[in-house]
């Protein structure tokens, strides 16, 4: 019986591993994510300045593995150049006071071909804020390149999908429209 351990201890240990797993996070300074809409008087744009992403990836060759993926912001890191007026609007809308964190986790595991170092496909996940709940669909298109893996991307919501009213302005004259669109430029390097 000892002899069996052995030999299965030796496989298991001189066998080749394929894929290299790892805990991956954010690139601060080479990420990016805007929230852009409209209104009644222009277009808007609001960046967000802070943010963290945690994500266990296995790659290899041929495949990168979502095992896991959280990211998180705060919600009062979205600055815009429209200044403070644009900002407490938006600081309201998402209830920040009560919820002041905007969360995105992912909720299925997801095995994603890649092709010529590039990939495309769709994570399933669950999106927090303003302190609603919504599983949501997120297309993503990426790559692996000097030990950094890209996230790109843009998904379009309804703020009324999260129990949120589109803010006004000037005594309701202003007036933003109901749906965003969150573009993401996101690297991830191992830790």
């Amino acid at each position: 019986m000892k002899a069996i351990i052995t030999l299965i201890s030796t496989l298991l240990f001189t066998l080749p591993i394929s894929n290299s797993t790892a805990s991956y996070s954010i690139e601060v300074g080479q990420s990016k994510l805007t929230v852009s809409g409209t209104s009644s008087l222009h277009p808007w744009e609001i960046e967000l300045q802070e943010m963290n992403c945690n994500a266990d990836i296995d790659v290899n060759e041929n495949q990168v593995v979502f095992n896991g993926l959280t990211f998180e912001a705060k919600a009062e890191s979205l600055k815009s150049e429209h200044g403070k007026m644009m900002d407490k609007k938006t600081y309201n809308a998402l209830k920040s006071d009560d919820y002041p964190m905007i969360v995105y986790t992912l909720k299925e595991a997801k095995t994603v071909t890649i092709t010529n170092g590039s990939f495309d496909d769709v994570l399933k996940g669950e999106l927090y804020m303003a302190g609603f709940r919504k599983i949501i669909d997120l297309k993503i298109s990426g790559s692996i390149e000097n030990g950094l893996l890209s996230l790109n991307g843009e998904k379009s919501l309804l703020m009324t999908d999260f129990k949120m009213d589109p803010p006004t302005a000037l005594m309701g004259t202003i007036k933003t429209g109901n749906e965003v669109v969150i573009q993401y430029a996101i690297k991830l390097k191992s830790k």
